[in-house]
């Protein structure tokens, strides 16, 4: 019987484990991972489940069992699954995270190979029915058709964004230490040291690079069990206009829907056109004379003072 390890909600070890099958204690998770194998025709290696795992299109992925680490885990279950031996210095984690309502930690990998002939892959009965390659335009066919198993198109499309990131020198990291260096930046959308770092140590810190350079900064901060904040988001004054903002608020909106139904963002009036843009189309609240009341100084925005503060919300799932 599979034994998995439970890891608390800071990801880690616990000492405790259970059973394959069996509930996953509150507070408690387990690691899921899955991994694109991408030839150097830029093709997908795609496995066509077996009838009794819904037979549907998707990635190789699994559940790490007992004593093993993420990485060491989804090399035996792409083993185990179509008979692949993958080496180790090549696989790429590109997105990491918690699910806390089904109690896992998810780790997404990518890696570029070569595979002479898929034809004399060992495949596993129980679980893969065939493989095939497939181009990004034929993945998104089969999603749009209901034959691709939409857990891992969802993961996908996180995959070609990271692809198109990194070929663009774009990378976008959580930053857990020394949040206080990016303070420069983040001052140029909230003009108040005080009220930035009374929301940056309660909130998460995500920095986008362009060309190993921070070119935009965001902070999100956690309002309750369904609802997150976007309290503050800043691109050097160098970089904008070229959709660093959009990038990162995607960025966001994916890492979050994970957990929670809605982002909100507080605005001045001549950012509203901004965020609507971007799915912050529903009008929350306003909370009149904002500007005046928590500043010293007053705030303007171009050639307006900025007085109330104006909420929009964006769905997330």
């Amino acid at each position: 019987m599979e034994i998995r390890d439970l890891y608390d909600k800071d990801r880690n070890l616990t000492g405790e484990t259970i059973l394959k099958g069996e509930q996953i204690p509150e507070n408690r998770y387990i690691i899921v991972m899955l991994i694109f194998i991408q030839n150097s025709e830029g093709k997908f290696l795609i496995q066509k489940r077996s009838k009794q795992k819904n037979g549907l299109l998707a990635a190789t992925g699994g559940h790490a069992k007992s004593g093993e680490t993420s990485i060491q885990a989804i090399q035996t279950e792409v083993k185990e699954e179509i008979g692949l031996d993958l080496p180790e210095d090549k696989i790429e984690l590109y997105f990491s995270g918690r699910q806390d309502e089904e109690r896992v930690f998810f780790d997404d990998y990518y890696i570029k190979l070569d595979i002479d002939d898929i034809s004399n892959l060992k495949l596993q009965e129980e679980e893969v029915e065939s493989v095939c390659w497939m181009t990004k335009d034929e993945i998104i066919e089969a999603k749009k058709n209901g034959t691709f198993f939409m857990n891992h198109f969802e993961e996908f499309e996180t995959l070609i964004d990271w692809l198109e990131d990194r070929e663009n020198g774009i990378s976008i990291k959580q930053e857990n230490s020394n949040k206080e260096k990016y303070m420069e930046l983040l001052l140029e959308a909230d003009p108040s040291k005080e009220l930035i770092n009374q929301y940056l140590n309660l909130g998460e810190l995500f920095v986008l690079n362009y060309n190993d350079d921070v070119a935009c900064v965001a902070v999100v901060v956690r309002i309750d069990d369904e609802i997150v904040e976007l309290k503050n988001i800043a691109t050097k004054e160098e970089y904008r206009g070229k959709g660093f903002g959009k990038r990162m608020i995607n960025y966001l909106a994916y890492k979050y829907k994970v957990n929670y139904k809605k982002m909100i963002v507080g605005t001045t009036e001549n950012n509203i056109p901004f965020y609507v843009k971007l799915g912050f189309d529903n009008f929350e609240k306003t909370i009149k004379n904002f500007f005046i009341d928590n500043y010293k100084e007053e705030i303007w925005d171009g050639k307006l003072q900025c007085i109330d503060m104006y909420y929009y919300s964006k769905k997330l799932k």
